[in-house]
Order: C-alpha cells, then sequence, then structure tokens
C-alpha cells in the first residue's frame, strides 16, 4: 500500500460522523419552487436540482472521489420522507452510540426553515394523518416502528438495469415508448417524462465536476496527489455524455440482484 493510499483509508475512518443540512436546504428551496407539479414530476425535479447544487468534495489525493455530503461522514437528512424534531437532533448529537455531530447552526437552520416547512408536508406525517387509532396506539406502543423513519425508500428496485444500461439509454426507450403512445394513459405518461427528465440531468449535475477538479490541479503541487495525465480535463469539459455512457462491466464481476 503506498503512502497516498494509506493516509487517505487513515483519514476516512477518523473523520467525525456529523449532521449536514444541505440536502435538506436544498430540498426545502426546491419544495418551494416546484409549484402545482405531479410527484413523479417533482421527485425528478428534486433530483434534478440536487445534482445542480450538491457540494462536490475532492479530498487531497483520492482519485475516486464521491461523498453522500459536503464533506466525509457529513451525513445528509431528508425532511421530505421524515423531518427531525429539535428532540431527534439533541438526541443524534448527545447519545453515546453512533453519535452523529449536530452543529449549533445546523439546529437553528432546522428551527427556523426545515421544521416549519416540512411539519404536516412530510410523507411520514402524511402517512400518519391516514391511520387508524388502533394503528396509531400499536405504533406508540412500540409493537412496531415505521419503515420510512430509518430509510428512504426505493434502496431495494434498481435492480441490474442499471448495471446493463447507461442514462441515455434509458432515455432512448422511454422516448420510443412516448411516441408510440402509452397504454395506461396519463398516468403512465407521467411516469415516463420523469423518468425522461431525470437522464437528462445527468449532465447538467455534472458540469461543475471538471471546472472542481481543475481547480484542484490547478493548486496541486509536485508533493500532492498524483497530476491527471495531459488533456483529460479537457476530455471531461469536452464530452456532453461523460457521465451517460453504459457502464463497462469489470472482468469477471459478479452480476448484483
Amino acid at each position: 500500500m503506498n503512502p497516498r493510499v494509506a493516509r487517505l483509508r487513515q483519514e476516512s475512518p477518523e473523520a467525525p460522523a456529523q449532521l449536514s443540512t444541505e440536502q435538506a436546504e436544498l430540498m426545502t428551496e426546491l419544495d418551494g419552487l416546484a409549484g402545482e407539479l405531479s410527484p413523479p414530476m417533482r421527485r425528478a425535479l428534486a433530483f434534478k436540482y440536487l445534482l445542480e447544487n450538491k457540494t462536490i468534495c475532492i479530498n487531497p489525493g483520492e482519485l475516486i472521489v464521491g461523498e453522500r455530503g459536503p464533506a466525509p461522514k457529513a451525513t445528509p437528512t431528508y425532511p421530505e420522507l421524515c423531518c427531525h424534531s429539535q428532540e431527534d437532533l439533541e438526541l443524534l448529537d448527545s447519545r453515546e452510540k453512533i453519535p452523529y455531530a449536530v452543529s449549533a447552526e445546523a439546529k437553528r437552520i432546522y428551527a427556523e426553515k426545515i421544521i416549519p416547512h416540512w411539519r404536516g408536508r412530510s410523507m411520514r406525517d402524511l402517512i400518519f394523518a391516514q391511520m387508524t387509532p388502533e394503528w396509531q396506539a400499536a405504533y406508540a406502543a412500540g409493537i412496531f416502528t415505521e419503515f420510512m423513519e430509518q430509510r428512504a425508500p426505493g434502496h431495494t428496485v434498481a435492480d441490474d438495469k442499471l448495471y446493463r444500461r447507461g442514462f441515455l439509454d434509458f432515455q432512448r426507450n422511454i422516448l420510443n415508448s412516448l411516441a408510440g403512445g402509452i397504454p395506461g394513459s396519463h398516468r403512465a405518461g407521467s411516469r415516463l417524462q420523469r423518468l425522461l427528465l431525470r437522464p437528462e440531468s445527468g449532465p447538467a449535475g455534472g458540469d461543475h465536476c471538471p471546472d472542481r477538479a481543475s481547480e484542484d490541479v490547478i493548486r496541486e503541487t509536485n508533493g500532492g496527489r498524483p497530476r491527471p495525465r495531459p488533456g483529460k480535463r479537457n476530455r471531461l469539459a469536452g464530452c456532453p455524455h461523460r457521465i451517460c455512457p453504459r457502464p463497462r462491466p469489470a472482468a469477471g464481476a459478479r452480476r448484483l440482484r
């Protein structure tokens, strides 16, 4: 293991786990701008808005990059699904097992912006409002927990299409379906339009990635991370489909199910 990899392996586990409000703020901003749209289109616009505005995290020495939040172990929250209360934030910050540091600024943002906006609007609130008194009593007694309080939906539905097709493949298939008429009509059409928007958000979300990487290259010194090969940045900037082509399977890799 070379010194660069050894240092990165050390830095990541030692980074403190913390709560990031960036994604919650972006989703709150978008919810106020989206207006009256169908749920599929709102989800598509949310994905696009996130890709266009998310902080790009590229740390010194990294050749393979990517973080959920703006920094290592900066964990996003999802108020559109289940909005944390001030009590939740205090518990996350102070609990002994698996704590997440919550800054005073994060608590302020939640108190002034996130909680007021999503009160009665989060998916959890909407679902709970429809449940029977018997269900509410069982939940309050701890007989079961609500799945959406623990994780976002959709983490089990990717199947192997994502490993065989790129965004452009999905886009072509959707355009062919829309052009040929859609059985099931308006609802199916809305769903396909939502999927058509999502591939388009790929290059939009990637536009600032080469610029961000280029800034790091300019700042780099001989003692820092390896420099990219000549022309690499230009190839990234000049390719309109730089994050769209279908994935290339690794030799001997198992298909994920």
